[in-house]
């Protein structure tokens, strides 16, 4: 049986990025991840400019308390400079204007004393360079700026627009295919009725996709059937990532590992050292697509998703590999035994000293618990007490924390 690491590794060892797919640059592509690289197509500034409101001078010629006279033109941002400053004149200049020819600094309003015609500076020694920023000191033409692989942010939007970016490549969201099965399953929007219960985990899986920028398709319920099983995925194994739920353990009924090797599935690996979630299944179709079949109850299938599915879908994205686990103290103590790792919910409170809180928990079918916690605590089988203020590892599982 595999830990919770080595199946890590199997499954992001084939995985590789989404062809890119080119993309108008809007919001819409906040959190997407670059396929190209952007290069600069002008230098930034295009031009010397002005970093404050004030006087362009020559430095050499503007010592304090000698007089010069007063160029008649103004200067402002967007103002064509085709003119040098004549010697011993100064120039008035608004902050984002052009330098003219000639001047290399700008003395602030300020330090000025003006008449109609003259200005007299009223400040010590004035340097070359002076409240300028030279042309192409942000960056140059044909600079890299952004690459391949770089996260969409606001920021980085702005970047793309100031390079005349409209549209670029983007690794493209996954689409992902949701299957529940089983016999006892009824919709959100249906009463159960004798032995059955609600389908909770789809609509809870396709909230988990859309969380990660993922694109979920819930495909439906299949019957423990083979025949069931094998059509609907058919339709799943069409899409990028298909994910099952139920029907992945040892009963009778528990079709799914003998169906989707039967339809070619490469059988990656069944059964992870790990509570909940041991019976995960993780394998490809013969034309790539990855195949997570999770165990049906709904603590099983959340935690398989954050530390299996969610890192799966960010290398698709073309992301890299996240650091999401963080250290905490424990608020109490805590007596827990079991012959396998166990990820225990908790409420986590990040601060100077981070410190979380295990919750009451009632086992893999738990959700209520589960809805109240924000993050799961690594608890190792070879330990069954835990001290207060023990600093255990954690992982969030909202976003905010993450």
């Amino acid at each position: 049986m595999l830990e919770i690491e080595q199946a890590r590794e199997i499954i992001t060892a084939g995985l590789s990025p989404l062809n890119p797919v080119i993309h108008p640059v809007s919001s819409t592509i906040l959190g997407y991840f670059l396929g190209e690289d952007i290069l600069a197509d002008l230098d930034s500034p295009p031009f010397p400019k002005a970093l404050m409101d004030g006087f362009a001078v020559r430095a050499n010629e503007a010592a304090p308390g000698k007089a010069l006279a007063l160029n008649s033109m103004e200067l402002s941002a967007g103002m064509a400079v085709d003119f040098a400053l004549p010697p011993g004149c100064a120039c008035p200049i608004m902050t984002g204007a052009p330098i003219p020819f000639g001047a290399n600094a700008v003395v602030p309003l300020e330090f000025a004393k003006t008449t109609s015609t003259q200005v007299e500076f009223i400040t010590g020694e004035i340097n070359s360079g002076w409240n300028i920023l030279p042309q192409g000191a942000e960056y140059k033409s044909g600079e890299k700026l952004l690459q391949t692989g770089d996260q969409i942010t606001s920021q980085n939007i702005g970047i793309l627009a100031a390079c005349g970016k409209t549209s670029a490549f983007f690794h493209p969201a996954p689409k992902v295919a949701i299957v529940a099965t089983g016999n006892e399953m009824v919709e959100p929007n249906q009463t159960p009725g004798p032995a059955q219960i609600r389908n909770s985990n789809a609509t809870m899986l396709g909230a988990l996709i859309s969380e990660s920028e993922g694109m979920p398709k819930y495909l439906g319920r299949a019957e423990d059937t083979e025949k069931s099983l094998e059509g609907i995925f058919q339709e799943a194994f069409t899409l990028d990532v298909a994910i099952i739920t139920g029907g992945v353990s040892t009963g009778r009924l528990d079709l799914v590992p003998k169906v989707l090797s039967q339809m070619g599935v490469e059988i990656l690996f069944h059964k992870i050292n790990m509570k909940p979630g041991k019976p995960m299944l993780f394998g490809r179709t013969s034309r790539g697509t990855p195949v997570f079949a999770l165990p049906g109850n709904p603590v099983s299938a959340f935690v398989c998703f954050h530390l299996f599915i969610r890192p799966a879908l960010l290398a698709l994205r073309g992301g890299k590999k996240e650091q999401r686990e963080i250290p905490a103290a424990l608020t109490q103590g805590l007596d827990y035994h079991s012959d396998r790792p166990t990820l225990h919910p908790a409420c986590l409170k990040l601060g100077q000293v981070n410190q979380v809180t295990p919750a009451t928990w009632f086992g893999s079918a738990d959700m209520l618990s589960l809805s109240r916690a924000n993050a799961l605590i690594f608890l190792p089988a070879e330990k069954s007490s835990f001290a207060q203020g023990e600093v255990v590892r954690c992982l969030p599982t909202i976003r905010h924390l993450v």
